[in-house]
């Protein structure tokens, strides 16, 4: 039975009379990796702002591990890891050397640093220095430190966006482990339509603000359909309702 790790509802946040996010409500599971697509300046990042307690919002409710961020921020916080931008890394130091180091300030003991250990490994040599990884060992090392605190949730904004096909697909690789065989429940946005399908269990559509819906990918290759066939049906159902609105008809 899947665990809600995130509920988000009604979500709003407002710039002067402009909705940058209107009203927009998500559900993230456990062991299920979320994807938050749009083009730029459609509010993605904004939502990740959001939910992670960096920006306030408007209206709506947010919780996380079954506590709502209003009224128990610090015990929903603690359930979610956010990696933005890469963590400064000491390139004298070991693979293995920096997580023992990050573990020591998590304070979740032996058994979460050698459960990352398990997982960073699959992907690299822990026992090479830093400064010898390239730009994707980095980034996969630096999602091991965002597990050491045991979240709920690992939120990811345009995690490959920089990346080459090869690293792209060993960074996707990696995600999905952490994802299916550790129950993590991973929040990402992006605007890359055919990297959200390889990688996602389910895609969340955003358009101006809206949430234009919600799909599982699986289900819509059942169908002999993709991702972009999804979009463009839910992009154009929205365009057709805003068109006909600002005209003063009724929908």
């Amino acid at each position: 039975m899947k665990t809600i790790a995130l509920q988000v509802v009604g979500l709003t946040k407002q710039y002067k009379k402009y909705k940058i996010v209107n009203r927009v409500s998500l559900t993230g599971y456990s062991g299920e990796i979320l994807g938050i697509l749009g083009q730029k300046g459609d509010g993605k990042t904004t939502i990740i702002k959001i939910v992670t307690g960096l920006l306030k919002k408007e209206e709506g409710t947010i919780i996380i591990g079954g506590y709502d961020i209003d009224y128990n921020y610090e015990d929903a916080i603690k359930e979610i890891a956010v990696l933005v931008r890469l963590p400064r890394l000491l390139k004298h130091l070991s693979g293995i050397d920096t997580l023992s180091r990050f573990a020591k300030a998590s304070q979740k003991g032996k058994e979460q640093l050698e459960r990352v250990k398990v997982l960073v490994s699959s992907q690299l040599d822990l026992n090479n220095k830093v400064k010898s990884y390239s730009a994707e060992m980095k980034l996969i090392l630096s999602i091991g430190l965002s597990l050491l605190s045991k979240p709920m949730i690992l939120v990811l904004d345009e995690p490959v966006r920089d990346f080459n096909p090869i690293a792209t697909k060993k960074i996707r690789d990696f995600l999905k482990k952490v994802s299916h065989e550790q129950g993590i429940c991973i929040l990402v946005s992006s605007t890359m339509l055919w990297e959200m399908e390889k990688l996602c269990d389910r895609v969340m559509i955003l358009s101006k603000g809206n949430n234009l819906g919600t799909v599982g990918i699986k289900e819509l290759l059942d169908k002999d359909k993709n991702l972009e066939d999804f979009y463009l049906e839910q992009s154009c159902y929205y365009e057709g309702k805003r068109s006909i609105a600002e005209r003063g008809c009724t929908i």
